[in-house]
C-alpha cells in the first residue's frame, strides 16, 4: 500500500504522522520517473515509534459516591495506550502509601470498593511505559469518606 507520494524536492525523508506508539511498521522505498517506469522496491526496514511522552502524571481527581459506597479515581494522560501500567497507591489515615492496584490496557480509572466509614484516605498513581521508564508521582489526593 502506497502511503505517500514524495516529489523532487520532498525525497530527503518522510515523517509517518500516522504512526501509533510503539507498534512496528514495515517501510519499503521505490522510484517512479517522468516516462512512467518503477524500480523495484527497495528491501524493507522495520522501525518503531518510540513515544516518550512527558512523564509529569499531574493531577488527579476524584469522585465519592456513598450510596454505591465507592470512590472513583480519574487521571489524564494524553496517550493511556503509552502505559504499559497504572500504579494506584493507597492509604489510611497514619499510615504510609503502598501499592494497592496495578491497572493495565490504557485504563484511565479506577474504582474502589473496599472502603470504611469515617476514613481518610490519600491515592496516588504513577505509570510505567513499556520501556521500562516510570512517570512522576501524581499529586496526592486526601479523601473523607
Amino acid at each position: 500500500m502506497v502511503i505517500a507520494s514524495l516529489g523532487r524536492q520532498d525525497s530527503a525523508y518522510y515523517l509517518d504522522a500516522a504512526a501509533e506508539p510503539y507498534q512496528p511498521y514495515r517501510y519499503t522505498l521505490g522510484a517512479k520517473d517522468s516516462a512512467g517506469l518503477e524500480s523495484p522496491p527497495a528491501i524493507p526496514v522495520v522501525s518503531q515509534y518510540n513515544y516518550s511522552p512527558p512523564l509529569d502524571f499531574g493531577r488527579i481527581s476524584h469522585r465519592v459516591d456513598r450510596e454505591a459506597q465507592e470512590i472513583t479515581i480519574q487521571w489524564r494522560w494524553e496517550h493511556p495506550q503509552s502505559l504499559e501500567e497504572v500504579w494506584v497507591y493507597r492509604a489510611k489515615a497514619g499510615e504510609s502509601l503502598t501499592l494497592y492496584q496495578t491497572l493495565t490496557n490504557g485504563e484511565i480509572e479506577f474504582i474502589d470498593r473496599q472502603i470504611a466509614l469515617d476514613t481518610q484516605y490519600t491515592y496516588r498513581v504513577k505509570g510505567v511505559l513499556p520501556n521500562g521508564q516510570f512517570s512522576n508521582w501524581s499529586e496526592p489526593i486526601q479523601i473523607a469518606y
